[in-house]
């Protein structure tokens, strides 16, 4: 397995990123004042708008503004939440109990006529809603029950209602009379986080406590999300001691910290998700059977989790995670086996990059600047291949999805879409990337049998066929007829200063919820 190359860039990224930090030295930017029970947390993310209908409306979950009716936990165990019970009826119905005392943090209680009213404004202005249940709609059936009825039977519903961008429980009447002010919108308090907002900008969303929160008294004063984009300099902001918490480093962060006091590198317990490679089945060679499993077979998977990444993944063995119950583990490196292929196809050598009718086996990598490990991954992979007789050329798009979707010119793309939603269903990214009739079907997947199941997945209720049907998914897409290669397995990653050291990040990224404190 060729690594030099790969590690060398490691060492160059390193060294790059060595001089910032020393060009930086003594330079610092405003930032909220320290404080022991204020929490400062830096992304790369804007937040734009507190309108929960709002496309990247995930945030407010994520940092314990809003609440959904049920959560999917680190532990992958999806619970009720702000729900008491969640109730299959029959195929299309489902009886939603709400918890007594719960009030949204203008004081007003959450109510069945509450909950219904923000479900119902989801269904009718969140394209994401929309999305995950086409025709549902919502009924009030008592003081703390509703009736959620969908269109078709859907086995998805549980998750739906905790997924961050489909059912964030708000108090309409209260958001509706801020008729989109930025002002009274933060003021109205519509939501029943743990922390409310005090106020948003360009630059940072500032929150405080709020005393009359159902679970208790959450531990925080305030807690200020402020959004600087390079990467490095939110990790000097740690250092420097304007910021506790530093979201989304680089991996090679962790080695350039190794050793020091003002600034820890850690990682969540286990890994949930992390790139895909697409395959363009439509382009030459990868329309070739033969041509995508020796791709497969000679990727180095061990090596890109353990050099690439810097120990902060896990090396890929199948499409999803061990963590998920229904996870087969069928992605393995075989470079020998990739060489048979590829001769047996009439792929010659001599010695250098194969050939098959004047044609040589070039293939064109997509990959974008918004994930910098990305195109780490994507020079590993250049010398990785090049020792089965492919020449891996890298393009980087600003816009990946629409590259995939407008470009004819590419055979393979690394992206991050996601494995399943935040509330944990396979269903939607599944159909959306591998039905024939998926919208990000970019890269042309046309495959009966995967179609019949990912189409019987969408109605089946049993937990044992539902597995069963994932796990032949998986080896239709990862050993058999090669869809898609998954690379490596990464955890979630954050930068924290020394007074948080204990701070673990979740690796369903849930920043804040009403317990974290230093030692969380």
């Amino acid at each position: 397995m060729r690594t030099k190359p790969a590690t060398r860039i490691v060492c160059i990224v390193c060294i790059t990123f060595c001089a910032f930090l020393i060009s930086c030295h003594g330079r610092k930017e405003t930032a909220p004042e320290r404080s022991a029970d204020a929490l400062r947390i830096l992304t790369p993310f804007r937040v734009q708008s507190l309108e929960p209908a709002h496309p990247a409306s995930y945030f407010l979950v994520e940092f314990a503004l809003a609440e959904l009716p049920m959560v999917l936990q680190d532990d992958g165990a999806l619970r009720p939440h702000l729900l008491e019970s969640c109730e299959r009826l029959d195929g299309r119905n489902w009886r939603l109990i709400l918890r007594p005392n719960i009030r949204f943090q203008n004081g007003r209680p959450l109510t069945a006529e509450a909950l219904a009213a923000a479900m119902n404004r989801q269904l009718e202005r969140s394209a994401s809603a929309r999305a995950v249940l086409p025709g549902a709609g919502v009924a009030v059936r008592g003081e703390r029950e509703v009736i959620l009825s969908t269109q078709r039977p859907d086995p998805t519903v549980p998750a739906a209602l905790a997924d961050e961008q489909v059912f964030p429980v708000y108090d309409v009447e209260a958001l509706d009379a801020a008729r989109g002010d930025d002002a009274k919108l933060i003021a109205c308090g519509c939501f029943t986080g743990p922390y409310r907002a005090a106020a948003l900008d360009e630059r940072e969303l500032k929150m405080v406590r709020f005393d009359g929160y159902w679970q208790g008294r959450p531990r925080l004063q305030s807690v200020s999300v402020r959004f600087i984009g390079d990467p490095q300099a939110r990790i000097m902001s740690v250092q420097n001691d304007e910021a506790d918490i530093a979201l989304y480093p680089p991996s090679e962060a962790q080695l350039m910290l190794r050793g020091a006091s003002n600034a820890f590198f850690t990682t969540s317990a286990w890994s949930r998700g992390g790139p895909r490679i697409f395959l363009n089945t439509r382009r030459p060679p990868f329309d070739e059977l033969a041509v995508r499993r020796a791709f497969s077979l000679s990727v180095g998977y061990e090596s890109l989790a353990r050099d690439i990444v810097e120990g902060v993944g896990e090396a890929a063995t199948g499409f999803y995670p061990p963590v998920y119950p229904w996870a087969v583990q069928n992605q393995k490196t075989d470079a020998a086996e990739a060489e048979r292929l590829l001769d047996e196809a009439g792929w010659r050598s001599n010695g250098g990059v194969r050939a098959k009718n004047g044609r040589r086996l070039e293939i064109t990598l997509l990959t974008y600047p918004q994930q910098p490990d990305w195109t780490k991954i994507a020079t590993a992979l250049q010398s990785q291949l090049a020792g089965t007789g492919f020449m891996l050329r890298i393009r980087r798009v600003e816009d990946i999805n629409a590259a995939m979707k407008l470009q004819d010119d590419w055979h393979c793309s690394i992206n991050s879409p996601g494995l399943v939603t935040t509330g944990g269903a396979p269903e939607p990214f599944l159909r959306e990337h591998l039905h024939s009739k998926g919208e990000r079907n970019f890269g042309g997947v046309n495959d009966a049998e995967l179609d019949r199941l990912l189409d019987e997945l969408g109605s089946e209720f049993d937990e044992t066929r539902r597995n069963d049907i994932l796990r032949r998914i998986q080896q239709i897409v990862i050993a058999e007829r090669v869809y898609e290669v998954r690379p490596v397995f990464l955890r979630a990653r954050v930068v924290v200063g020394a007074r948080w050291r204990g701070y673990r990040p979740s690796p369903l990224l849930h920043h804040v919820d009403w317990e974290t404190g230093p030692d969380h």
